[in-house]
């Protein structure tokens, strides 16, 4: 069991910096921090030791314990992160020529109280954590050594497998758990009872055991008690009453009556309902991260036992905003994640800016917002997320946010001149347009931590901007993922002079026009060695393209197309070793041994090949294949050609042990060959026909640019 250490790791490093002499701490408070540091290091090591013991075997003691500890931990580095937003704003504050001396004065005063109200966070975190030192040695935490589980040979075990377990009772429990479940709704919040007969030594009770056993994980409360023939009632109700409510003991009940028994095993029960009904079991004060639905009860939702000022995340799905409590409300939030919630006119992110230890902020399909100026002053925000939200413009003041690791806009955003100054991005999702960011290339060039790079370009290419685009990228030598998306109709051969580096693992270069004259020579193993997804277009290829792509071993994603007309047969013996997804409108035949590995295939027939030998492509040889797609290309061919083409691929499919999904789309409908009239296969070829071929082919396109 892996038990939640909370703040731990994190805070005890932060802890450590508090030393240093660059925020000037009083020795006495230097003394408190090297205590709750040596205290947490030790608990540290102590709940790293109870989550490797089975949670089964481990004391609700030690379980409240290790349950305080991440508490403590969650406070401890809240007040952490406070005192170093409170320098890190003194040292941000702009110096004036006039001022300069009130402005010292001021920023003393603002280091004292800080400082202050440091050392009084310090000598409030001590009492908690002493407390729960103390607790820890009354509960002997320690002795959870002995409950370490020895790891045994599995092999062992399935030698004694039926030692361990009672023989024979498989059937007859499985019976009784039917007969126990077959019944109506209604009825299923009946009583049931059951009644096991034999004569003695058969095994009644060692079934109802193992059924007990069975089903007892179902239920939050079940008790196992044996009855007899002449029952003593108060008896049987004491041992109803402990079972159901472990804190009880036997002194406790000995002077109550069976009513005042009955009494107890009522109420306790009863309150249990009650409790899990009002959903308060699901809500705490010390709750860390909510989520919150629309389905969520609103009138329980306006009393929520929930201490805000704690809370650490927040999520919200389709809920209005009189669901949601207001920013104010939170003081250490690290997670704002707002998705499908109606925001529009950003009312409600009007004080974003107080969020000040906020890390993540993602705002998708929340309706027309505008984030506001303030937004710079989350100085540690890592993500921001603002796609599908319909936001016109960033504040300039995002270009602020010097931590800023990923920023993901949509394509109603504009992207302000400005971006370059974002140097910590490793990932940025952008739609470009000539007239929102005119020097992109140029702002990019300064973004040499990117990792992952998302361009959506509004305008058209021209061989300028791409040799300024890829030559801006030459600086990034940290790219791991690259797609390019354009509406442009030219041909981008700028592409081959580009070098990635070497861990290259997605490329994608697509659009429903843009092409590539060639494969670029640098798709190969040794120059991409780790890349994994390839999408592109291009003009013509050729068998050594096809073989250098076969080639590297960590593909698992291929999606080619081919403006000029191109047939392979794959070959076996070790190509393609790893490919799970293969698109393209390559005519391939696979041969045994081909793509091992490969789930999923789109690809062209063409229907003008031949007989139905041709339209034989293989897919019996892809013993793995779970999903295909074939696109029949009507051009040349005759209205019989396509229906014997696909007569020919659904029974190929048919016959596949996987029964593999199949979808079987025609294109160029508009160019077949009419047959003679007296073979009566006539067929009259309109301009509907057309319409929908390039209609369905574009429909697919786009969808599979989208997955």
């Amino acid at each position: 069991m892996e038990f939640p250490t909370g703040a731990m790791a994190a805070v005890i490093p932060k802890l450590s910096k508090l030393l240093m002499e660059e925020y000037g701490l009083q020795n006495s408070v230097k003394e408190g921090i090297t205590f709750l540091n040596s205290e947490l290091e030790s608990m540290q090591a102590e709940v790293d030791k109870i989550s490797k013991v089975p949670l089964d075997q481990l004391d609700s003691q030690i379980k409240i314990w290790a349950r305080d500890v991440r508490e403590l931990s969650y406070d401890i580095e809240d007040n952490v992160d406070t005192f170093m937003l409170c320098v890190d704003d003194l040292e941000a504050r702009k110096k004036h020529d006039f001022t300069w001396l009130i402005d010292k004065y001021c920023k003393s005063l603002s280091e004292l109280k800080i400082h202050h109200k440091i050392a009084n966070d310090i000598k409030h975190d001590i009492i908690p954590v002493k407390e729960v030192v103390e607790r820890h040695d009354r509960y002997n935490a320690d002795d959870v050594d002995s409950k370490l589980p020895t790891i045994i040979d599995p092999r062992i075990l399935k030698l004694y497998d039926n030692v361990t377990k009672p023989v024979g009772v498989d059937k007859a429990s499985g019976d009784l758990i039917k007969k126990l479940s077959m019944e109506t709704d209604q009825s299923s919040q009946k009583l049931k009872m059951i009644s096991v007969v034999g004569f003695g030594g058969l095994g009644k009770t060692t079934l109802a055991k193992e059924v007990f056993g069975m089903l007892r994980v179902q239920f939050s409360y079940a008790c196992f008690v044996s009855v007899g023939r002449k029952p003593d009632i108060k008896k049987v109700l004491k041992s109803i009453l402990i079972e159901v409510n472990k804190q009880k003991h036997m002194s406790d009940l000995a002077k109550l009556s069976e009513r005042h028994l009955i009494d107890e095993i009522r109420e306790y029960l009863e309150n249990r309902r009650m409790h899990e009904e009002h959903n308060t079991s699901l809500v705490s004060r010390n709750v860390r991260r909510l989520a919150l639905h629309i389905s969520w009860n609103q009138d329980i939702d306006n009393n929520l036992p929930v201490d805000m000022a704690r809370l650490r995340s927040f999520n919200a799905f389709e809920c209005p905003t009189s669901m949601m409590p207001p920013l104010l409300d939170f003081h250490a939030l690290r997670v704002l994640a707002l998705e499908d919630c109606d925001i529009t006119g950003g009312y409600f992110l009007k004080h974003l800016g107080n969020l000040r230890q906020l890390r993540y902020l993602g705002m998708r399909n929340t309706g027309k917002v505008e984030l506001p100026q303030e937004i710079g002053n989350l100085r540690h925000l890592q993500t921001l997320d603002v796609r599908d939200s319909f936001l016109d413009a960033l504040p300039v003041t995002v270009y602020e946010l010097s931590k800023l690791l990923c920023l993901c806009m949509d394509s109603f955003t504009e992207v302000p001149a400005g971006l370059g100054n974002l140097k910590s991005l490793q990932e940025l999702r952008v739609y470009v347009s000539d007239d929102s960011c005119p020097n992109f290339a140029a702002e990019l060039l300064k973004l040499t931590d990117l990792k992952i790079l998302h361009i959506n370009w509004y305008w058209e290419v021209d061989e300028v901007s791409l040799k300024d685009l890829v030559e801006s990228l030459r600086s990034l030598r940290g790219i791991e993922d690259l797609d390019f998306f354009s509406c442009s109709d030219a041909e981008m051969s700028g592409w081959e002079g580009w070098e990635p580096p070497r861990q290259l693992r997605r490329f994608s270069i697509d659009s429903v026009r843009v092409t590539l004259p060639r494969l670029p020579s640098w798709v190969n193993s040794t120059c991409v060695p780790h890349l994994s997804h390839l999408d592109l277009r291009v003009k013509a290829m050729e068998m050594q393209d096809l073989e250098a792509l076969a080639r590297i071993s960590e593909l698992r994603f291929l999606s080619v197309n081919v403006e000029a007309g191109f047939s392979w047969t794959v070959p076996g013996g070790g190509l393609f070793p790893n490919l799970r997804r293969c698109h393209t409108d390559i005519a391939l035949t696979f041969l045994h041994g081909a793509m091992p590995m490969l789930m999923e295939i789109e690809l062209c027939v063409v229907a003008s090949g031949g007989g139905a030998t041709s339209y034989d492509v293989g897919l019996g040889n892809l013993l793995l294949l779970k999903t295909v797609e074939v696109w029949i290309a009507c051009e040349g061919a005759t209205a019989s050609q396509v229906e014997e083409a696909e007569a020919v691929l659904r029974h190929a499919v048919d016959v596949h042990p996987n029964r593999p999904t199949f979808d079987l789309h025609q294109f160029n409908r508009y160019w077949l060959i009419k047959e003679d009239k007296e073979d009566g296969d006539d067929e009259d070829i309109s301009a509907t026909d057309q319409e929908h071929d390039s209609c369905v082919m574009k429909e697919a396109k786009r969808t599979r640019l989208s997955d």
